[in-house]
This record gives C-alpha cells, structure tokens and sequence, in this order.
C-alpha cells in the first residue's frame, strides 16, 4: 500500500511541474529526434547479416547546434538502432547529424575522425532552408551508406561492431523537437517507476 501512495504522489508532483514548466519551457533547450530509415545489409559482432530493414533514432540538443564545414550539425546525445530480426541496439560510437543547405542534404554521421558519414542523404528542397531547430519531414528518397568500417575506426554499438556495405539505400529521415522539460519529466518518472517496482 505504501508503495502505491508513494508512486501516486510521485505522479502528481510530476503533473505539477509539468504544469508550472508550461510558463518557461520557450526559454529553454530543446530536444530533438533525428529518425534515419533505410535498408543494408553488413555484419554485427563479426556475424554477416544480408539486406534488412534498420531504423536510427537519435536525440540531441538544439543548444548544440553548431556550423560544420559550411553546414549545421548536432551532436547526439543518445543513438540506437533497431534492425529487422537481429534487435535494438545501443550505438555506442559518437554521432551527429548535419544538414546542407547549399545541396539540401542531410546526414547521418561520426563525430570523430573529420564527421565521416555513415548514411549521407536524403536529399531534398526541404533541406536548403532547414535550420535543425525545427520540425522536417517525413522526407524519403536515396541515401548512400559509406565510411562504416576500414580506413575508418569500427563504429562500436551494445551488440557489439556493426558494419554496413557501401552501397544505395531508399531512405525516410524525419526531425522532431520536443520540450526538454517534458521529455526529462517522463524519463525521470520511468526511472521513479522502474526502481519503486515490487520485486517478485
């Protein structure tokens, strides 16, 4: 009984912020999805794998958003990929995603060793004005996977290193940005879920 009140007023505190936070969540960070579709075939943790449906979803912070080579990027905070009939997985490596405005281009890249790509495209006319701040697509068109393994650093995930063939794949990306403060509020009220849980 003791455990529910507790998980009952944790909820309420919780609508409380979130209510009070409406007031100021414009003057603060925030958060954005970067969603990369497509499909690849590679091999994870040394185990070939042929063509396969994947799914990279990525967060980062607006107040990250910097200029890169003539365009903007954001670092990502966390990034996970989800690959038909293998899993979900942690990506582990550092990773951005950039746009260019000059050829209306998005990417799906490494923050290290220059911000080699990994997946560069869609391309699209919605790009050439995109400032990453906010909302875009679904957009879909083609995409080329690159630069995953050898001259460059393996690109480490939770399932181990996972490598993708060179090659063309039709792709979706979709951006969209969320308060910060809603999103923390909800991940903290998982964790408060999570820990206060009955063992069984």
């Amino acid at each position: 009984m003791q455990s529910v009140m507790t998980m009952g007023a944790l909820r309420a505190g919780l609508l409380a912020i979130a209510l009070l936070s409406t007031t100021t969540a414009s003057a603060q960070a925030t958060l954005i999805s970067f969603v990369h579709a497509g499909v690849g075939a590679g091999t994870l943790d040394g185990e070939p794998f042929s063509l396969r449906d994947f799914k990279i979803t990525s967060v980062g912070d607006t107040d990250d958003r910097v200029p890169f080579f003539g365009s903007l990027k954001i670092p990502h905070q966390a990034s996970s990929i989800l690959i038909a009939g293998l899993g979900t997985f942690d990506i582990l490596t550092p990773t951005h995603t950039s746009v260019s405005n000059s050829s209306s281009t998005v990417e799906y890249a490494r923050s290290i060793e220059g911000g080699s790509a990994l997946i560069a495209g869609p391309s699209n006319p919605a790009f050439s004005t995109w400032n990453m701040l906010d909302a875009v697509g679904p957009v879909s068109g083609s995409a080329l996977l690159l630069q995953w393994g050898d001259p460059f650093a393996p690109i480490q995930t939770s399932g181990g290193v996972l490598f993708f063939e060179v090659g063309f794949s039709d792709t979706t990306f979709q951006a969209i940005p969320e308060p910060s403060t809603f999103v923390m509020l909800g991940n903290a009220g998982l964790i408060m879920a999570a820990r206060r849980r009955p063992r069984r």
